[in-house]
């Protein structure tokens, strides 16, 4: 039977006994390892429910596992034990589902253009599988596959792999995620990862002589600030000084007399 990883696993192994079964014993090899350990009820999510014997002779005993995980995939066996000896039922249980998120991802951007990405490869769901990378310039737009790098391929699970993304803009923050694909589906980074790449050196902002420039204009608009400010004062405290020499300058008339006053005068 095949299932996916957080599936629920559910055995039932049927037997026709007689006399009545006196036990049921549970074991399980995974498909890393050569011998079989023995399930115990309760344990590992495992649990153990047997039926009660019927008059037809038929025995059953039931095995369930929850959220099964990837180390839990191999064969399970169950034997019925009577006192005329033993019978026993195997499972075979495959994963089959896409495969888990790659993990540990990160991003780093010490150029204009590039950027290096690295993760680990988690399990792989039951099939081979492969990564591609999505990319983004801003949080609200979709990733986009980069189609300038070719698939990579599963060094193995838990291993550390890194690539180089090309052709990105520099003074830019750049957005990224991981696909891992294969013939079940596919998952991603649960959070995706970014870096911002480099100013190009040639920036006015980031060259010598943007800066030896920068500072020199910088000096002259303050030269050029003092010398307005000062043509102001002098032009105001010139025409200040017109104003006071016309008042004292100013031609006071001088009061009439009449040809009355110069002949009582005489």
């Amino acid at each position: 039977m095949g299932l996916a990883t957080h599936d629920n696993l559910t055995m039932n192994a049927m037997f026709l006994s007689n006399p009545e079964p006196s036990s049921f014993t549970w074991t399980f090899q995974n498909s890393s390892h050569n011998s079989f350990t023995e399930l115990i009820d309760g344990t590992d999510n495992f649990v153990i429910h047997n039926a009660p014997f019927t008059s037809n002779l038929s025995a059953l005993s039931m095995g369930t596992r929850t959220n099964i995980k990837e180390a839990w995939f191999g064969l399970y066996k169950v034997t019925a034990i009577n006192s005329e000896g033993n019978g026993t039922v195997t499972f075979i249980v495959a994963a089959t589902g896409k495969p888990n998120p790659p993990y540990e991802g990160t991003a780093v951007c010490q150029n204009t253009d590039r950027a290096i990405l690295s993760w680990r490869s988690a399990f792989n769901g039951g099939a081979d599988q492969t990564f591609a990378v999505g990319r983004r310039q801003n949080e609200k737009d979709n990733f986009v596959i980069d189609q300038a790098l070719d698939r990579v391929q599963d060094p193995g699970q838990d291993r550390i792999i890194n690539i180089t993304v090309f052709g990105l803009s520099p003074g830019t923050q750049h957005l990224f995620t991981v696909y891992a694909v294969n013939t079940f589906g596919n998952s991603t980074f649960i959070k995706d990862v970014n870096c911002t790449t480099k100013v190009t050196e040639s920036s006015p902002e980031n060259s010598p002589l943007g800066a030896i420039l920068g500072g020199v204009g910088g000096f002259v608009v303050a030269i050029i600030v003092i010398v307005v400010i000062v043509v102001i004062v002098i032009t105001k405290r010139r025409t200040s000084g017109k104003n006071t020499r016309d008042d004292d300058t100013e031609m006071i008339p001088r009061v009439g007399r009449s040809a009355e006053d110069d002949s009582s005068g005489s």
